[in-house]
């Protein structure tokens, strides 16, 4: 729309409110003088920290697939969680977890160490992560609704406490 043709009348008032004050003509710095009211966009340039956005930590966005980087992920003994954007701590195998798991999974709690873990739920289709979540409150089991299915349509396998594969 910005390079290829007219910008339809509907987004006029909200282009001008976005760019206003900043001058096109010397790189996009804002424009000197006063009187000269700043939109949206020149105030919020105001707030940015060059620095921490250049030497910012974007691993949470685990967009490099390179080798080092995958065994860096691995080794660190976490895994995303889709919905919340938070970490996880990837469960230990350990005989005492596998033993605390079955008898709490036998007793229906569905969680092991005395409510320490939450069950997952592994896509099976893009094999993304959440925490199971199991409530009985009205609004929550609204929002738990709209997460019956992963954020690529595909279906949840629920996993035993403890283990990160189906």
């Amino acid at each position: 729309m910005m390079l290829g043709g007219e910008i339809p009348g509907a987004f006029k008032s909200v282009i001008v409110e976005l760019f206003r004050g900043i001058d096109i003509s010397n790189g996009g710095g804002d424009q000197e003088g006063e009187g000269k009211e700043k939109g949206l966009l020149a105030a919020v340039r105001e707030e940015i920290d060059p620095a921490k956005l250049f030497f910012g930590d974007f691993g949470m966005l685990e967009v490099d697939e390179d080798a080092s980087s995958m065994e860096k992920r691995r080794r660190n003994g976490m895994t995303m969680d889709c919905f919340r954007k938070d970490w996880l701590v990837n469960p230990v195998k350990t005989a005492a977890a596998d033993a605390n798991a079955n008898a709490n999974e036998e007793n229906g709690n569905g969680v092991a160490g005395g409510g320490a873990r939450k069950r997952w739920r592994r896509c099976a289709r893009c094999a993304a992560v959440t925490e199971d979540v199991l409530t009985q409150r009205h609004a929550l089991q609204w929002l738990v609704m709209q997460q019956r299915r992963c954020l690529c349509s595909g279906y949840w396998n629920t996993l035993a406490v403890g283990e990160m594969v189906a």
